[in-house]
């Protein structure tokens, strides 16, 4: 049983931290951002909002299956969602929190403790494996400076450049916009918002895989119908004004 809760809380840890970091890149390399130009469901959702949502979504019903493989059963499933969910939105609040100039000292602060942190969490796991307290304060020491190094040139090239935003030149406030939903005027309110969506998202996904097959399969395709509808509807329109005549138009 503690191998069984070891291998759930495994695999849901490293699927919310992949789910996580690909909501970070995407908003890092500004593609969200970019896809909010192009809205969905007409202003209600944006491709880029949707973006936040299909990453917990699809990876807290990627982990239902996996944790039902692992003999578990449905209220760890649903709390396996939510965990992927609110994981999911962790290291963008993070950034939202470090971007901003309110709770800028959270960035400098947390520069000043990751070799610590960095270096006692591996000096405890060799002190862990039995080596002897020379050796394990020796790594500790080791660690801390290398970390430490690493560390000290990120928070050099943010004084010099001053904040956040010259560094990655896509954590604007379009992205800001995006990932708040429309609450960048008020950053709580924001964070909340997005926490509670990307929690709900993680739940619905984890629903989805433990309903029964036929509605599954029928929910699954209207959702990527109506997806791609609004993704690309647009463009669909284009090219039927480009190579269909108005009369068959007018009849489709």
């Amino acid at each position: 049983m503690d191998l069984l809760r070891s291998q759930t809380s495994k695999s849901i840890l490293v699927l919310g931290a992949l789910s996580g970091a690909f909501i970070l890149f995407t908003g890092a390399v500004g593609m969200i951002a970019a896809f909010h130009e192009r809205e969905v469901v007409d202003r209600f959702i944006s491709l880029g909002q949707l973006m936040l949502l299909i990453a917990p979504f699809v990876t807290g019903y990627y982990a239902a299956g996996k944790l039902r493989a692992l003999g578990e059963d449905a209220p760890v499933l649903l709390g396996g969602g939510m965990a992927i969910g609110l994981m999911t939105a962790i290291p963008s609040v993070i950034l939202l929190l470090f971007n901003s100039d309110e709770f800028r000292f959270l960035l400098d602060l947390t520069l000043r403790l990751i070799p610590f942190v960095a270096a006692s969490i591996v000096a405890w796991r060799m002190y862990r494996a039995g080596n002897e307290t020379q050796a394990v304060i020796g790594i500790w020491l080791l660690v801390a400076v290398l970390v430490g190094i690493v560390s000290f040139s990120f928070a050099l090239i943010f004084e010099i450049k001053g904040d956040l935003r010259s560094v990655l030149v896509n954590i604007n406030p379009d992205w800001v916009e995006v990932v708040t939903f429309d609450n960048r005027k008020d950053l709580a309110r924001g964070i909340g918002t997005f926490a509670l969506i990307s929690v709900a998202a993680g739940f619905a996904g984890s629903i989805l895989f433990l309903m029964p097959t036929v509605p599954r399969r029928a929910l699954i395709y209207g959702l990527g119908v109506t997806v791609l509808i609004g993704a690309f509807g647009e463009t669909a329109r284009l090219l039927l004004q480009e190579n269909v005549d108005r009369d068959t138009l007018r009849e489709i």
